[in-house]
């Protein structure tokens, strides 16, 4: 069954290609920054994240839009799985997110070019993997591609491990760097 689907990449191979088939089965794409300008040159029609934040009444984004992702409204989307919460969600004008495609940034020297709110993205949507898929690998997308709308809890949860030990080599390798 189609759902809404994030979609913010650093490694940008393949990506046009998998979100084009998404939005062919039907599927909602948000993205924001160099995610978005490449899907939309790459003829997806993908809405910016930054326009559902504003009408949902969040903040669009601060910092020359490094700050886009870390806001309630975007990981609430991803966190709600009881119908209580679908129903606040609603109530507050926001569709859940049902996928997040997401890969990190290269680790840098400086604490600035450290990458958050791909880092939460990860552990958000793994830690609800019941109801959402989340996809930290491009090689990865042919699996998903093939399991639309009948992907089992199993496959999710798989997908979901995938994402924490991404997030967990991405913290490994900062420490490295970062240490005198």
């Amino acid at each position: 069954m189609p759902g809404t689907a994030l979609i913010t990449v650093f490694d940008k191979a393949g990506i046009v290609e998998f979100a084009v088939a998404l939005s062919k089965a039907g599927w909602t794409l948000l993205s924001c920054g160099g995610t978005l300008q490449a899907l939309r040159k790459g003829g997806c029609d993908a809405g910016d994240v930054g326009d559902v934040l504003e009408g949902a009444g969040q903040c669009p984004g601060m910092f020359g839009g490094s700050l886009k992702t870390l806001q309630p409204a975007v990981h609430g989307a991803i966190l709600a799985h009881t119908d209580q919460q679908l129903a606040e969600l609603a109530e507050h004008g926001i569709r859940p997110i049902d996928m997040v495609v997401c890969n990190l940034a290269p680790c840098g020297r400086s604490l600035a070019a450290i990458d958050i709110g791909g880092s939460c993205l990860l552990r958000t949507a793994a830690k609800n993997y019941r109801r959402v898929t989340v996809v930290s690998r491009p090689d990865d997308y042919p699996q998903v591609l093939e399991s639309l709308g009948c992907s089992t809890e199993q496959q999710r949860e798989t997908l979901a491990v995938t994402a924490l030990r991404t997030a967990a080599a991405y913290d490994s390798e900062l420490v490295v760097h970062l240490t005198p």
